[in-house]
């Protein structure tokens, strides 16, 4: 009865809105006095017509048939020879119509869409998250973008420290930690019984030598943002293999103007072994930020990116100083510094990360990328560098890791990554959220590593020695079931079903068999999919990185093969690679997938979606030399966090929710309508997308008893048609979405709107 309603309801949207015949014609130039409106594609000619009618401006259009557009013309055009054509003349003005009847509900509005991935390939995004503000801060080797800028070069671009170098430039080892203070002898590397990876940083004073500085500026060495009047916290692992004890200071400067805003003195006893230190720096000053040279030492803001709305090179004055003050030696390893002020509750996680992504109502967040294929560890294992085992528990003892693909163009070559940012930070963070977390797994985890995981995730046995592991790491109950395990990522992963097979029996075990979810990459077509899939129905998940495209099609080919072997198998997209948009053409494709999935999703199978990216540094994508991923929904820089377009989307998108998908139909296919209800039908939501240049009137019948209904409306259009506009660092909320609230509408007989050029609008009506 359902889909027989739709039937009759569709067909009468098409009835009412039926052209008179086109005149075969041939195809027409567009010279003076005719004036070109617009080409919009398509091969019908009633659609060409129809927008005709529905511009006020149009009084002739032309349908090239060979070329699939429909040219839109003001005035008539001479006839010149040429291909045929179909064209005709604007009969009347008439606008396009939207008929919505929310009695026909369709199926119930899909959960588990909005969500968002996190690459840590490229190694910025975890500092969009993070609390930690130092990098490098291991010590290890790979960090260095190119050969160590000269003491010179450094000091021409860098006025306010008297000496700036990195430590042991010839040999291009590291970046990020600058000594300030001391003869360059004083400052040396060690491969001697680090506390973790391959190396510890020594600094040495003999008598009658001056003491020795070195300071860490954070991220790239863009400095660090500090706020007056917060409480900083920081530790650091230091040895002293001397027989006399050593004095450190420890402080944090503000090198734009060389003052000093907190300092604390630490004893190093002599004879000692690997000890943490930590410490507590209030601060009284701020530091502020200003603009900086373009891919110059030593922050390299990527070269390129200037000349893309949205990114912007700025160093803050901030910098945490560590100097040897008496005579002697000490080595020092993993140090860690952060604002505890700007944690999210408990976790290593910015509040205003947190209170963006809350408000768009994100429902997942996966973390995954090629980096977790081609990670190396530093720590002189056999095991691979992406390894849960190796990422969990205190961040200043995992392995710092090397990463040599993925987000690193070939300016980088291999570069460390830092380890305080990984899966444990998600699912603990997704839990605290209560939303979905993805985390992708190596596929070369072993069976047992894996079977282990589930362990420690679910079980509740407190003698099984993986509870006890998780109680340590701070997670004393079992996390919750919403989660799923992608096990590689874009990759061909023969372990698959073996994983798997290791995991379910591990689950079952615990009571929580048949509960997990998997995902193989999109490469695992069709063996191994078919052998997962055979066995654990829709436990099996496939997972398709798209270009941010709608994908329905594309499901419904495997669903149609699927159906035949009765495999209940279903989809996922991780990934939405389109390589260079945050802007509005990413609105209007990010658009375009919502009103897709919202009406198809079910239909296709298709669980969790999630956009790249959640996060990106402002003038750091470190893969725009080859022109990819510069993508980012919310962008930051050392001093403030802000939100791009296509975040707006989703925050109109997730405000317009309601409880059904019901039926609408559009008279014009360029206008790309959803429509939903809440149960009691009272409140009804539209999601009219404009993907064209052009201004289309149409008249929306809600099909509802009321004849008046209160409106919201939020509107978003590229600005003067321009789609890569973008929220620019220097005026972060230049582009928003545009709500009108409190305006009553006649809505039973029909109420004319218009959708202007490349416009997303959600119009909510409280009937």
């Amino acid at each position: 009865m359902v889909w027989g309603a739709v039937w009759l309801f569709l067909l009468g949207v098409q009835l009412m809105n039926a052209c008179p015949g086109p005149i075969e014609t041939k195809c027409h130039l567009c010279e003076p006095p005719c004036r070109l409106i617009t080409s919009i594609t398509t091969n019908s000619s009633d659609d060409c017509c129809s927008l005709c009618n529905s511009v006020k401006t149009c009084q002739f259009w032309t349908l090239n048939l060979e070329e699939s557009l429909c040219h839109l013309k003001q005035d008539q055009s001479p006839i010149s020879a040429g291909n045929s054509c179909t064209s005709g003349t604007a009969t009347a003005f008439e606008a396009a119509s939207i008929v919505v009847d929310p009695s026909v509900k369709l199926h119930p509005t899909q959960r588990g869409l909005h969500g968002c991935h996190i690459d840590l390939g490229y190694d910025h995004q975890a500092y969009g998250f993070t609390t930690e503000l130092l990098y490098g801060e291991s010590f290890e080797t790979f960090n260095l973008p190119g050969p160590a800028p000269s003491l010179a070069d450094s000091q021409r671009v860098d006025s306010t420290v008297k000496s700036i170098q990195g430590i042991a430039p010839s040999d291009n080892t590291t970046l990020y930690w600058y000594q300030v203070l001391g003869a360059a002898s004083q400052v040396t590397l060690t491969q001697d019984a680090p506390f973790n990876g391959l190396q510890s940083v020594r600094l040495s004073r003999s008598q009658g030598m001056s003491p020795v500085s070195i300071v860490n500026r954070g991220f790239h060495g863009q400095g660090l943002a500090l706020s007056a009047n917060h409480q900083y916290h920081g530790s650091l692992y230091a040895r002293n293999q001397g027989s006399q004890a050593v004095t450190l200071n420890i402080s944090l400067e503000d090198f734009h103007v060389g003052l000093i805003l907190s300092t604390l003195t630490v004893q190093v006893p002599a004879g000692s072994d690997w000890a943490k230190y930590s410490f507590d720096l209030p601060t009284r000053h701020s530091t502020s930020c200003q603009d900086y040279p373009w891919d110059t030492a030593p922050l390299f803001c990527y070269g390129g990116l200037q000349y893309r709305a949205g990114h912007a090179c700025w160093q803050c004055g901030g910098q945490l100083a560590v100097q040897l003050a008496s005579v002697g030696q000490v080595d020092l390893d993993a140090a860690s510094f952060e604002d505890v002020e700007v944690r999210f509750e408990d976790q290593r996680v910015t509040k205003e990360i947190v209170n963006l992504l809350q408000a768009i109502d994100l429902d997942g967040i996966r973390l995954g990328g090629t980096y977790v294929k081609l990670d190396t560890a530093l720590d002189n294992a056999s095991h691979i560098g992406y390894y849960w085992k190796a990422l969990r528990g205190d961040a200043d003892k995992r392995p710092p890791i090397v990463q040599q693909g993925s987000g690193i163009s070939p300016f980088w070559g291999s570069q460390l990554r830092s380890a305080v940012f990984g899966p444990m930070e998600i699912l603990n963070l997704t839990e605290k959220l209560n939303i979905t977390g993805i985390i992708t797994l190596n596929h070369l985890e072993t069976d047992d590593d894996l079977a282990d995981l589930v362990d420690y995730m679910f079980s509740d046995d407190g003698s099984n020695p993986w509870v006890q592991q998780r109680g340590d790491d701070g997670h004393p109950d079992p996390f919750n079931l919403d989660k799923y395990f992608e096990l590689g990522n874009e990759i061909y992963n023969f372990n698959f079903v073996s994983q798997v097979d290791a995991m379910e029996k591990r689950a079952t075990a615990l009571g929580v068999g048949g509960k997990l979810r998997y995902a193989c990459p999109w490469q695992c077509q069709t063996k191994i999919l078919d052998d997962g899939a055979s066995k654990y129905g829709s436990q099996i998940y496939l997972d398709r990185h798209d270009s941010d495209d709608p994908q329905a099609d594309v499901f419904e080919q495997l669903i149609a093969q699927w159906e035949k072997k009765d495999y209940t198998a279903r989809f996922t997209i991780w990934e939405t690679n389109t390589g260079t948009l945050h802007d509005f053409q990413r609105v209007m494709q990010e658009a375009q997938d919502m009103n897709q999935y919202e009406r198809e999703a079910q239909r296709v199978r298709l669980d969790s979606r999630t956009a790249s990216f959640c996060v990106e540094a402002s003038g750091h994508d470190d893969l725009w030399a080859n022109g990819h991923g510069d993508q980012g929904l919310i962008f930051f820089a050392p001093n403030q966090t802000w939100a791009q377009p296509p975040y707006y989307l989703h925050k109109m998108v997730v405000e317009s929710r309601q409880d059904y998908v019901v039926a609408a139909n559009s008279s014009l296919p360029q206008l790309d309508v959803v429509a939903l209800a809440s149960n009691d039908g009272n409140n009804i939501a539209v999601r009219v997308l404009n993907y064209n240049n052009i201004s289309i009137a149409y008249k929306l019948d809600l099909e509802t008893t009321n004849t008046a209904c209160l409106l919201t409306s939020s509107t978003y259009a590229a600005p003067n048609g321009q789609l890569n506009a973008t929220n620019p660092a220097v005026d972060p909320y230049r582009y928003v979405p545009t709500v009108k609230t409190g305006q009553h509408v006649q809505v039973r007989d029909g109420w004319n709107n218009t959708a202007q050029p490349y416009e997303f609008a959600t119009l909510v009506f409280e009937c």
